[in-house]
């Protein structure tokens, strides 16, 4: 019998001390515990609350707990006052009783057994069809080692988690506050928040509202949504209020805020699982977050109105392209002269973001806007139209002229390999490729400014959808 002792208590240890993928530690262990206890269930569950209906399964994620085993819980967590002080005891059915008292088990009962850290709850472990006649063999205090190990090793499994939950959620903090330095567009950035917040919240789906001119709930981003409670819920919420939360804890919606006024609200929800109090606070200081970004996106805004750059790439901005376009297209046509305008944007674009984030992606779209200045004539104009998305005008220039142009331009980006490393330890370089479409002014079928630029776009969007990385004049199809 010692040397049973001796090999389980080996097993064990060996299994927590040679992997770092816990969920094979899990599945070695139930083996183990197979082979000296003759158990037909292995299974570790960490909890937020005893009042929680769902506990989270180490292997599997958040598990709904059959209603037997919720009975359980819910009982034990009535009991517990009685226990407190004590360390070592399990749960038999609905029974809070002594560790000591394993061996009167039945062998059809499951057992659950605390894990304890400073004499708080932080997980169980389930065991199920034990073979009692081991326990009266001496066997108790190795039982008790071996769970002593195991608590310790999932333990240091849970907080190895949460440290990289934290990581990840002062980077969401932090990329979220450094979005402003660069763009101004909440058509832009609007996206950039909700995908943050999304990776970071993983079992809930994230919705960002704000609020239009008439003072109505707008979905920004993603692209859908249809739960009519959302919106119920969204019509609620008040500045005071720091959100508002369903009975079911399954939908929070948090207002952002601005001075006085509610510019709208992100919404989690998930029809399975419930938000705990970690999940709140990180969505509630996300939340605060973006309010204080956007707030200053709007102010930006209003003074960019009458800017004419472009504040990340150095180019004319939007509102300066516009007007640029206006002047040469009324130019050629008082003088009858050629004029061409071309639409780029970068291919796969919002793989770089999503790969290597969005400071990598700045960095990108900077090197771009370089490389199609230094392409072009003095009285070119270059301008960033919003996102990865670039519009060139070309006056006195005939469409085989611009064509030479594009397909210069865009051989000068695809050969040329981006530095990254600021952004993206890991990743030194990357190289991307740009699709052009491009049209030519006729003053028989592009009767205004709007017509010349839509031309050119649509050839970008053939462009597109024949391959990218790859120049369509509008006129050849």
């Amino acid at each position: 019998m010692e040397n049973i002792n001796l090999n389980f208590i080996y097993d064990v240890t060996n299994i927590l001390n040679t992997s770092y993928d816990f969920n094979k530690v899990i599945e070695n262990l139930r083996i183990i515990f197979n082979k000296y206890l003759n158990t037909t269930n292995f299974k570790i569950y960490t909890m937020e609350s005893f009042q929680n209906s769902l506990y989270k399964d180490i292997e599997k994620n958040w598990v709904m707990l059959d209603e037997n085993t919720q009975k359980m819980f819910n009982s034990f967590s009535q009991k517990i006052d009685e226990f407190d002080k004590k360390e070592k005891y399990i749960i038999i059915d609905d029974n809070v009783c002594e560790f000591s008292k394993i061996q009167n088990l039945n062998k059809n009962n499951k057992i659950y057994i605390p894990f304890k850290k400073y004499g708080k709850i932080f997980a169980f472990l389930e065991l199920e069809n034990v073979n009692i006649n081991i326990f009266k063999n001496n066997i108790l205090k190795t039982f008790e080692v071996i769970l002593s190990q195991i608590s310790f090793g999932t333990l240091n499994n849970l907080l190895n988690n949460q440290m990289q939950i934290n990581i990840k959620f002062y980077d969401a903090m932090k990329n979220i506050a450094k979005i402003i330095e660069n763009q101004y567009e909440l058509n832009y950035i609007i996206p950039i928040i909700g995908e943050m917040i999304d990776r970071f919240i993983v079992n809930h789906l994230i919705y960002v509202f704000l609020k239009d001119e008439k003072e109505q709930y707008k979905l920004i981003w993603p692209l859908s949504c249809n739960d009519i409670s959302i919106l119920e819920m969204l019509n609620k919420i008040s500045f005071e209020e720091e959100y508002i939360l369903s009975d079911d804890k399954k939908i929070a919606v948090f207002p952002l805020k601005s001075e006085s006024k509610v510019l709208g609200g992100i919404v989690a929800s998930s029809n399975i699982y419930p938000l705990n109090e970690r999940e709140m606070t990180y969505l509630l200081q996300l939340t605060n977050q973006s309010s204080t970004t956007i707030a200053r996106a709007n102010m930006y805004s209003e003074i960019l109105k009458h800017a004419t750059m472009d504040a990340l790439t150095g180019l004319n901005n939007r509102r300066q392209f516009e007007i640029r376009l206006n002047q040469e297209f009324a130019t050629a046509k008082r003088k009858n002269k050629k004029l061409c305008c071309m639409m780029t944007d970068i291919d796969y674009f919002k793989k770089i973001n999503d790969t290597y984030g969005h400071i990598a992606g700045d960095i990108v779209l900077k090197k771009v806007a370089s490389i199609i200045e230094s392409q072009l004539r003095e009285y070119d104009t270059a301008s960033r139209y919003g996102g990865e998305e670039f519009c060139i005008l070309l006056p006195y220039t005939t469409i085989e002229e611009a064509k030479f142009v594009a397909e210069r331009l865009r051989k000068k980006i695809e050969s040329e390999k981006i530095d990254i490393s600021q952004a993206y330890s890991e990743q030194k370089e990357v190289k991307v490729t740009i699709s052009i479409g491009v049209s030519e002014f006729n003053e028989h079928t592009i009767l205004n400014p709007k017509d010349l630029y839509k031309k050119a776009d649509e050839a970008l969007y053939q462009a597109k959808e024949q391959g990218r990385n790859r120049v369509i004049l509008y006129q050849t199809y």
